[in-house]
């Protein structure tokens, strides 16, 4: 149960990375963070509320190595219930790790992440290396 609902994640997670070449990550042993956007219907208000929180922030997540995935209609119902996501919506970031690392129901700003994310021991260690 557990295998086949990863192999959906990924499958999800595939199928909206862009193609080869292009500038965005992509999510593959351990290297990016995931921020996974799940709603039951891609005109969930939720939803357009989440997308307006993170528009502008992509220079602050791509520093954090973190990926933006919307999952939305029957692919949803699955991810939801694998992460623990109760309501119609849901926001779950997913560490390098592959760990949970925050689960909220309600659309979360783009600072809320990048805070989550700086306290963490492996960000703090990358964010020294960089220096």
């Amino acid at each position: 149960m557990r295998r086949d609902l990863c192999a959906r994640l990924l499958v999800v997670l595939m199928a909206s990375t862009p193609a080869a070449g292009t500038s965005d990550p992509v999510p593959s042993n351990g290297k990016s963070r995931v921020v996974l956007v799940i709603a039951s219907r891609p005109d969930e208000s939720a939803l357009l509320q989440q997308r307006a929180l993170l528009a502008g922030a992509e220079p602050a997540l791509l520093e954090r190595d973190v990926i933006v995935r919307e999952v939305t209609g029957s692919d949803a119902a699955g991810l939801a219930r694998h992460y623990g996501v109760v309501s119609a919506f849901g926001v779950v970031l997913i560490g390098k790790d592959g760990g949970v690392k925050l689960r909220s129901g309600v659309p979360i700003a783009a600072g809320q992440l990048e805070e989550v994310i700086d306290a963490m021991p492996m960000r703090q260690s990358e964010a020294a290396a960089r220096r």
